[in-house]
């Protein structure tokens, strides 16, 4: 009895980016309302008085606060103060003074937007484009086994870690890489998140169908596809004194692109379908995904730090924040966090077989499904959404900022419920 056989290989390699910027409107939160957790305390910290607390252990964790909501900005028997507008919520990491400093000085030194890359050499993304075609050559299973050897060798290569626009051996950076590291693992289906599917799972299936039905055309072959983390639907309440930042939920966005023979890549200005059904599903249950890997969390208080930088930059009062600052980073230096140099390339293969008896012999369709991936991080941010607020919430806050005030040469007090930060309260 003889054998058909119908294969192929689907050789993918993903780029992930974050913004932490250019804040674009996305349908997906235009009718979000960020709410209080319920067990929140609201935390006010002076950055004034900071400086006396700022080198012991609950100084730079801004005494246990979760979230940055936004500041005020007023004077008092001291002179000006500008407070920090923070919440503190149980099980939630805590916000790192570390973080605010180098984000502070991104933006008042106008360097190039914070960010990193773990990205596969040139090389590298040549060689495995030389395998794939290879592949298609291959006549007998253990030439396939060999080249999928190959192929995983080569994929694993280390990548290299690049940052910039912050110091490399910042927790801010550590964090940046962390967070997209990770998200290979999502693709990958490593890691499984509550309502999301992997881009591995979406091919995987994709793969099978088109070996069940001839008529199906292989699909995704050879698909690059570079993710990148945005803001979408900021919302910003502002008066004279103070500022909120009440929306600035994370969205994954996705491009196609196309390897080119000196082994870099150009976007195709679409998404490809699987890879934009990927981004929407990580996208809808971001916050759950926080709640259960915490360095997404962490990622999206990196959103907060810069934009709330990037206002306080903007206020006229800016010249009495630089010395708060100043002061800061000369009692309490950042701290050393290592960024490795590189990072080993993550891959995944898996083989799927369907045998079928037909007329004169047996069809044997077969599939490899292979991934690997790269990571590049670009925050960026141009704050364009700012409404006003309703007057009473942001009136409360500064009368709750004054009347809790313990006195002029408070480092932070709390004012209650984190409930009077939020207009969706």
């Amino acid at each position: 009895m003889g054998s058909i056989l119908r294969r192929y290989l689907i050789s993918w390699l993903a780029v992930a980016c974050l913004f932490i910027g250019s804040f674009l409107v996305s349908s997906l939160f235009s009718a979000a309302i960020a709410v209080a957790p319920s067990d929140s305390r609201a935390i006010a910290i002076s950055l004034r008085e900071l400086h006396r607390e700022a080198n012991t252990p609950e100084g730079r964790r801004l005494f246990g606060a979760t979230i940055l909501r936004g500041f005020s900005v007023f004077t008092d028997a001291e002179g000006p103060n500008v407070v920090l507008l923070t919440v503190r919520t149980p099980g939630r990491p805590s916000l790192r003074l570390d973080d605010f400093l180098v984000a502070w000085l991104n933006v008042s030194s106008n360097r190039e937007w914070p960010g990193c890359s773990i990205d596969p050499l040139p090389e590298t993304i040549r060689r495995l484009e030389q395998i794939s075609r290879r592949f298609d050559e291959a006549e007998r299973p253990e030439q396939e086994e060999a080249l999928i050897n190959e192929w995983v060798r080569v994929a694993q290569a280390p990548q290299q870690v690049l940052v910039f626009g912050v110091s490399r051996n910042t927790h801010f950076a550590q964090v940046m890489v962390e967070a997209d590291y990770f998200l290979k693992d999502v693709t990958q289906g490593r890691a499984k998140l509550a309502g999301v599917r992997s881009l591995f799972e979406m091919r995987w299936e994709e793969a099978l169908a088109a070996l069940r039905d001839p008529n199906i055309p292989p699909g995704s072959g050879g698909v690059i596809s570079r993710f990148w983390f945005n803001a979408g639907d900021l919302r910003v309440y502002r008066d004279e004194s103070t500022v909120i930042l009440d929306e600035c939920p994370v969205v994954l966005r996705t491009e196609e692109e196309a390897a080119l023979p000196d082994g870099t890549t150009r976007g195709l200005g679409r998404p490809e379908p699987l890879a934009k059904q990927f981004a929407e599903e990580f996208t809808r249950n971001f916050e759950a995904i926080a709640e259960a890997k915490p360095i997404y969390r962490e990622l999206q208080n990196l959103y907060h730090m810069v934009a709330i930088a990037d206002l306080l930059y903007r206020q006229e009062e800016s010249a009495h924040l630089q010395e708060m600052i100043d002061t800061l980073v000369r009692v309490a230096p950042i701290e050393r966090s290592p960024v490795a140099a590189t990072l080993p390339g993550k891959t995944r293969t898996e083989k799927a077989e369907i045998e079928e008896v037909i007329p004169g012999g047996t069809l044997v369709a077969r599939t490899w499904v292979l991934v690997c991936g790269g990571v590049a991080v670009n925050p960026r941010v141009t704050v364009r959404s700012q409404v006003q607020a309703p007057l009473p919430m942001l009136e409360e806050i500064n009368r709750c900022v004054l009347r809790f005030q313990p006195g002029p040469k408070a480092t932070w007090w709390d004012m209650g419920p984190g409930k009077i930060l939020y207009s969706g309260r």
